[in-house]
């Protein structure tokens, strides 16, 4: 499955209006959400665009004032035009889906380009799964270049997004060892999805050569990150002792937790294991 959408909603201080903006976000963060504004407010007035952010984000979600979409659209915008790559990102997403605005893909596009192409990496990112249209290949390749360059930015769900599309072939020709590079570099970021992805490979020696231990690492990644069929998986490595010392009693454990995670499987290898005494 395709990681989704990533808005950035943060506040945002710049070294470069240093005073006014740090002022905003210790008050902010000290809870004296008025006095904050009032910062926030006058950074804006006087032409400082975090100061814009903020009261985009504050307005947005409602803290310290009464949440006002259409505020919060207002500050996005007058960030934006003065070239703030995040407010520009939160813009766009608010354009995609209709939020506080009629619903402008096309402008939402525009948005996320200019965030692209300032380097914000979630925009990129974003961008491409705009593009994700059916079966019109040019936009594939266009999805593919906007997620290498995220990827390339270490955004690890774009990095995922990546090692899938060459797994399975379906925006790209498939190429497992490239899906492995991917993959390895997502689950080096903490994108668990990827991590259980790579001890499949692992497991199977696809794309990589066959390493039961890799494997055995990478599952139990991926199960503290609670991806029960990873518990799964690691549960039967450590029955058969396949790349780890046999040990069923931590299988019957594993498969426990696969259970408990709604893994099917893993309640009926556990009840397998109850009845043998184990």
């Amino acid at each position: 499955m395709l990681q989704k959408l990533l808005i950035t909603f943060f506040l945002l201080g710049l070294t470069i209006y240093a005073d006014i903006i740090d002022d905003g976000l210790r008050a902010y963060s000290n809870g004296n959400k008025q006095e904050a504004m009032i910062l926030f407010y006058d950074a804006c007035d006087d032409k400082k665009m975090a100061g814009c952010y903020n009261l985009g984000v504050i307005y947005s979600k409602g803290d310290g004032v009464e949440k006002n979409i259409k505020k919060a659209i207002k500050f996005y915008d007058r960030a934006c035009i003065g070239n703030d790559k995040r407010a520009c990102n939160n813009l766009a997403y608010m354009y995609e889906i209709g939020n506080g605005v009629q619903q402008d893909k096309s402008k939402a596009e525009k948005l996320y380009s200019k965030a692209c192409n300032y380097n914000l990496m979630s925009a990129c990112y974003n961008l491409g799964l705009m593009f994700l249209d059916g079966n019109n290949i040019k936009k594939k390749q266009k999805v593919v270049k906007l997620w290498a360059k995220a990827c390339n930015g270490n955004h690890y769900n774009a990095c995922f997004n990546l090692g899938l599309a060459y797994d399975k072939g379906n925006m790209i020709k498939s190429n497992k060892e490239r899906a492995a590079l991917f993959y390895s570099k997502a689950c080096d970021g903490n994108n668990i999805n990827a991590c259980f992805n790579l001890a499949v490979y692992y497991s199977n020696g696809d794309g990589v050569k066959q390493d039961k231990l890799k494997a055995v690492n990478l599952y139990t990644k991926a199960c503290d990150g609670n991806r029960y069929d990873g518990c799964f998986n690691l549960g039967l490595l450590y029955y058969y002792g396949k790349g780890i010392k046999q040990e069923k009693v931590k299988a019957k454990k594993l498969f426990y937790k696969s259970c408990n995670g709604g893994y099917q499987n893993g309640c009926k290898n556990y009840r397998i294991l109850n009845e043998q005494g184990i």
